[in-house]
C-alpha cells in the first residue's frame, strides 16, 4: 500500500539545504549558481558566515511542487566569473543538472569549471 505524501519529506529536504548552507559552507568556498534562463553558471567566492538577512522567499520541493517559506539566511558571495553551461563537458553538465541543493563538486569538474 502506498504512503499518502505528507509533504515532510520536502519539509526534510528544505531542513537539510539550509543546514548545508548556515553550517557545511565555509568562508573561502567556491560557490556556483545557475542561471537557466541564459544557461550561465555563475562562480565566486563565499565571503561571509550565514547571517539573517532581510529577503526570503518561497521553496518549492521538486518532486511534490508543495511550497515553503524559507527563512532569510544570506551568505556575502564575492562573484568572479561566468561559464556558459554549453562550453562544459557533458558529464559536468549531468552532474550540475541534479535537483538543486548544495553538493561539493567533484574534483575534475570543479578544476572545469574553473578552467573556463
Amino acid at each position: 500500500m502506498g504512503r499518502a505524501n505528507t509533504g515532510y519529506k520536502g519539509v526534510g529536504n528544505a531542513t537539510r539545504c539550509i543546514w548545508e548552507f548556515c553550517q557545511e559552507v565555509q568562508v573561502g568556498d567556491d560557490f556556483v549558481t545557475y542561471d537557466p534562463q541564459q544557461r550561465l553558471y555563475h562562480v565566486g567566492v563565499v565571503r561571509s558566515d550565514a547571517e539573517y538577512g532581510e529577503t526570503g522567499g518561497i521553496w518549492v520541493d521538486p518532486a511534490t511542487r508543495d511550497e515553503y517559506e524559507v527563512p532569510r539566511y544570506v551568505r556575502k558571495v564575492q562573484w568572479g566569473r561566468t561559464v556558459s553551461r554549453d562550453c562544459l563537458s557533458a558529464a559536468a553538465q549531468r552532474y550540475l543538472g541534479r535537483p538543486p541543493t548544495h553538493f561539493q563538486l567533484p574534483a575534475e569538474i570543479a578544476e572545469e569549471v574553473h578552467r573556463l
